[in-house]
């Protein structure tokens, strides 16, 4: 009986330790980027109950695009890794960072996100895009 209830609550237990609530990325390899940009991204998925809360997870191999603040012909194009992050080198100045997520569950949503940043002078300038799905 015993060894039919570990056979039970293990994969409850392990899923559970599985999915993360809170996205933590390293900080970004400051020996190889010096001057540039680090955009973290990630995808909330709203709950499915009212009183049950919804879970972050990366946005692993999200396309993103940089442009200059004033401009569109993109600086930089790149995918986040796994872990929904993306270091690159960019000359100081101001810049607009644009992505497009698609769900990939149920009905084919989109949503884009934008936001503006400064590159600044030996430091590397982050941001973060976080898109949201709630769940039906």
């Amino acid at each position: 009986m015993s060894r039919l209830l570990a056979l039970l609550f293990t994969p409850c237990l392990l899923g559970s330790l599985a999915a993360p609530t809170e996205i933590q990325a390293a900080a970004p390899p400051r020996a190889e980027v010096k001057t540039g940009l680090r955009v973290v991204a990630t995808i909330f998925y709203g709950p499915a109950m009212p009183l049950s809360k919804g879970i972050e997870l990366p946005a692993g191999r999200l396309a993103v695009r940089v442009f200059p603040e004033k401009g569109d012909k993109a600086v930089a194009e790149f995918k986040t890794d796994d872990k929904g992050v993306f270091v690159v080198t960019l000359p100081v100045g101001k810049y607009r960072v644009e992505s497009v997520a698609f769900e990939e569950n149920g009905p084919l949503r989109r949503q884009k996100e934008s936001a503006k940043v400064e590159v600044k002078e030996s430091a590397v300038s982050e941001v973060k895009l976080k898109f949201t799905y709630r769940t039906r």
